[in-house]
């Protein structure tokens, strides 16, 4: 039986706008009429069919000579679907009928748009977008057209949860996702489709990973990391086009401070592929503009909504100048920047106002963010549910009574009689009938817990009862240990020695690696969230992982923000872990489970008075998730677990500020100080930003640390904690393109776009054996921090600047050198950072008729070239050679989150 569908085609369609409705037949070759049940229909959400859903019925009229018999159905075409697609279309519908014998009949419809039109008009202000590792958030401005609305801020919007979960992936360009929070409550309630959804997606750019993606339908796509990232900052585009009412084509995109060059690319890339999948076309460089990073962008925000409106207040205001530190510790990052910052009132008759800003230097950590705080109280979470759950199950370790009481008379020469169990029977039976009843009732409490989600039924448990046994007796009979890691930073293994030197029992370290180890695979048997150790071993047990992984982490993340918000004391579970439950009863049944208890009852009652007992189930171990809610983390132990990382981040912005004014030179390689005394007395103000500020161990450190700082100059604004850097890059824009430095509020902007914040070098700890004060700790200065790359030219507008030839000379390497790594010196007292390599074995291109230059004739000597990305190249002065810079890329280590090894 053949049943087609002629095709939907609509020649034009306005997005955002209209709903079409288009006519189409089934079509039957067969004589009989046939008569059809709908089984299943697979569509967008867009596309709507009169008559057509599961359970519907259709019949079909015979076909006639030279002609098949039609059904005729209508289908809507609604362009104003949010997942309707920004590009031209083509599809298809399949509907799976049934036919009167039962039999399957597939039809597939197909569905062509060959013209898509915005309706929107083009957006003519500036909108910027911060696409946060955990959160996002965006602000726009319309076209300044006069001085006064230049003070007007930037609309924000909320923050919004940088979380993608696919429903539909059936079209590779054109997928069905959410996005935010409603993508986090399908990830509460569908937290078993672990690769439907993606968190923290920001942190994996730059490197080549491609995701494997499977919706409810079973679907499967394949993603690159730049890919998934472009779907949310579309989602992210497309709400803030809805809500302006007008098509945003260009975009002012940040960028973590300490972020790699390749990483800031791929920004770059996903970037621009949101864009294009929104259907805006001639795409351009300065489609997605990425001038200033996320702390530059926050300490702007500070700059125009206090320092600025102050002028806005006090007409009399002549001058006001600060230098702020802005610490912005963010879902991924920490990022730090210090920025002068000078506002003036011109006299005469025009009284314009001036705003000058100098970017001093950068410094952060890279690699630790909120989400490495949230993977701290994960741990302690997960110590404390073994526990928990080893509690609960300590009554698997004692010895039944029955049992013991036999070997005992064994152990002393005797045999039961045969009238034992008789006389066991009649004591019971002696027993209040109340009590009896209570016991019964307990025991059936303790039998029956519902379990209730979805993916309860994919929870496997692969230990054997004896290696469950064996997991719960280590993690009781080492408690006190699992408990110490949690009070303290120390190492396992140093605990398990102290505990075996106070109880006698060390032997050596070999021994208390051993048992360090045995209570790691103790904690992962009873709580599994390892699940990368499983993958490609043994599926299931994958996805048990992964499922309960997830399950802590939203917990943990729930726990680390009520105990912020809250500053109490600790907090308890509160989510139901049912999934973790679920596993606790699903240990395999040994085969003489439950045998010995069977036997015995047969000795309980008189002959035909025996009791009908079930075999007792596995299942009866399960923990009600109720239990779980007695586990709880404290303040004191989060903070001791994070509190190393934050200090050093916060030193390194105070060393930067301390050491603002120091510069090495290549020639001399002296300690430069500069600054005059008007300089070194502008007041420092400590402006924090990100989410993970609102933790209170930062802003105790922040005090602490920052003693010299008035608390009242220590700037925390709860409201703009994530919309600071958002409202910062689209102000610092609009006045850079709409004043420039000749306007009625005029601005310039000095080392945002100009300068590199830090000094560029090679690093050899033999060269500080050779002179201490030109190469301190072996740092050898080829740039130097400040080194101008930019010059600004007609009023310093957004694109009116043009590179300068940036070079510097350096005889240290010598002709053979095959490679030479290359380094940056924040000045913040970390050790330099990796950039990248320069490789001499193989040349990039080669100056034609090169002459070398006199010093170059008789010594090898290496010209260094700082490009306009702040790359670098090399040039042989002596062969005309020219070498490129490979940047360094960046790969998570073991604190990346979601590694699967946590």
């Amino acid at each position: 039986m053949i049943i087609k569908a002629t095709p939907i085609v609509v020649k034009k369609i306005v997005r955002g706008k209209e709903t079409l409705s288009r006519l189409f037949f089934l079509q039957n070759t067969y004589e009989q009429q046939i008569s059809l049940t709908v089984k299943d229909v697979d569509k967008p959400g867009w596309i709507n069919i009169d008559g057509v859903y599961e359970g519907a019925f259709l019949s079909v009229p015979g076909a006639k000579p030279e002609r098949p018999g039609k059904q005729r159905l209508i289908a809507s075409i609604d362009a104003t679907n949010p997942h309707f697609p920004h590009k031209n279309y083509e599809g298809t519908v399949t509907i799976l009928f049934t036919d009167e014998n039962g039999e399957e009949v597939k039809v597939d419809l197909p569905v062509i748009i060959e013209e898509i039109v915005e309706e929107m008009p083009l957006f003519l202000g500036t909108f910027s977008l911060d696409f946060g590792t955990t959160n996002s958030c965006y602000a726009y401005k319309h076209k300044v057209p006069s001085k006064g609305l230049a003070f007007d801020r930037a609309v924000a919007s909320p923050e919004m949860p940088s979380l993608i979960f696919f429903e539909n992936v059936e079209n590779q360009v054109n997928p069905e996702y959410r996005i935010g929070t409603e993508a986090a409550h399908l990830m509460r309630e569908h937290s078993s489709m672990v690769n439907s959804y993606f968190i923290s997606v920001k942190r994996l750019l730059g490197e080549d990973i491609r995701f494997v993606v499977v919706d409810r339908y079973a679907n499967l796509k394949r993603w690159h990391v730049e890919e998934i990232a472009a779907f949310i900052i579309r989602s992210l585009i497309q709400k803030a086009q809805d809500e302006i009412g007008e098509r945003i084509t260009r975009v002012v995109a940040t960028y973590p401070t300490l972020f790699s060059l390749d990483r800031k690319e791929a920004i770059r890339r996903a970037f621009m592929l949101a864009l294009r999948n929104l259907g805006v076309q001639n795409l351009t460089e300065k489609s997605v503009v990425m001038d200033v990073d996320e702390t530059s962008a926050a300490a702007f925000n500070h700059v125009y909504s206090r320092m600025l409106q102050e002028f806005r207040i006090n007409p009399a205001l002549e001058k006001r100048e600060e230098q702020l530190l802005v610490f912005d510790f963010g879902g991924g990052t920490i990022d730090i920047c210090l920025v002068d910052a000078k506002i003036t009132r011109e006299s005469g008759s025009e009284r314009r106002i001036r705003i000058q800003t100098e970017l001093k230097g950068l410094s952060g950590e890279a690699f630790y963010g909120g989400d490495n705080v949230t993977l701290e109280v994960f741990r302690i979470l997960k110590k404390r549910l073994a526990i928990k759950i080893a509690q609960e199950h300590k009554h698997l370790l004692e010895e039944p009574a029955a049992q013991k009481e036999e070997q005992e008379e064994e152990g002393f020469g005797f045999k039961m009689e045969w009238g034992t169990g008789k006389k066991k029977a009649e004591e019971e039976m002696a027993k209040s009938i109340f009590d009896l009843g209570d016991e019964e009732e307990e025991k059936q409490a303790v039998q029956v817990v519902h379990l209730e989600g979805e993916g309860l039924d994919q929870i496997v448990n692969r230990a054997e009862l004896p290696v469950w046994k064996d997991a719960v007796k280590t993690v009781l009979d080492y408690q006190d240990v699992i408990e110490k890691t949690i009070e303290t930073t120390k190492p396992l293994l140093d605990l398990v020695v102290e505990k075996e030197k106070a109880d006698g029992t060390y032997v050596d370290e070999r021994q208390s690696k051993d048992i360090a180890k045995k209570i790691e695979d103790a904690i992962e048997t009873l709580v599994p969230t390892k699940w990368a150790k499983y993958e490609g071993k043994d599926e299931e047990m994958m996805l048990t992982a992964r499922m309960i992984f997830y399950e802590l982490w939203h917990e943990a993340d729930r726990l680390k923000i009520n105990l912020s918000k809250t500053k109490a004391e600790k907090r308890n579970v509160q989510s139901t872990l049912t999934r973790l439950a679920k596993y606790t009863g699903s240990i395999p049944r040994p085969p003489d489970w439950g045998k010995k208890e069977k036997e015995e009852s047969e000795f309980t009652f008189e002959e035909g008075e025996k009791e009908e007992k079930e075999e007792p189930v596995l299942s009866e171990l399960t923990i009600d998730p109720v239990k779980f809610t007695e586990v709880y983390v404290s303040m004191k132990e989060m903070n001791t677990h994070i509190e190393e990382p934050i200090v050093a981040a916060i030193k390194k912005a105070h060393t930067l500020w301390k050491k603002q004014h120091e510069k090495l030179t290549a020639e001399s390689g002296l300690i430069v100080v500069g600054g005059d005394e008007e300089e070194r007395a502008k007041p420092l103000k400590v402006v924090l930003a990100g989410n993970s500020s609102n933790l209170p161990l930062v802003q105790e450190k922040i005090r602490e640390i920052f003693n010299e700082v008035p608390d009242e100059d220590i700037v925390i604004d709860p409201k703009e904690l994530k919309t600071a850097v958002a409202i910062g890059a689209c102000e610092e824009y609009v006045l850079r393109t709409t004043f420039g430095k000749e306007g009625a509020i005029s601005y310039s902007a000095t080392g945002f776009l100009t300068r590199v914040p830090y000094s560029i070098g090679l690093l050899d700890k033999q060269l500080e054996l050779i002179d201490p004060v030109k190469f301190p700790n072996g740092f050898y200065t080829i740039f130097e921090r400040g080194t101008e790359i930019k010059i600004p030219e007609n009023g310093g507008g957004a694109e009116d600047y043009t590179y300068k030839d940036v070079s510097e000379d350096v005889f240290l390497i010598h002709k053979d050198m095959e490679q030479l790594v290359i380094f940056a010196d924040y000045h913040d007292g970390s050790p330099p950072k990796y950039l990248g390599f320069i490789d001499f074995t193989q040349a990039e291109d080669r100056f034609p008729n090169w002459e070398p230059p006199p010093h170059a004739k008789d010594k090898l000597v290496i010209r260094f070239q700082l490009l306009e990305n702040r790359e670098l190249r090399a040039i042989n002065l002596q062969t005309g050679e020219i070498f490129a810079f490979t940047p360094h890329k960046e790969k998570w280590d073991e604190r990346y989150p979601f590694s699967g090894f946590h």
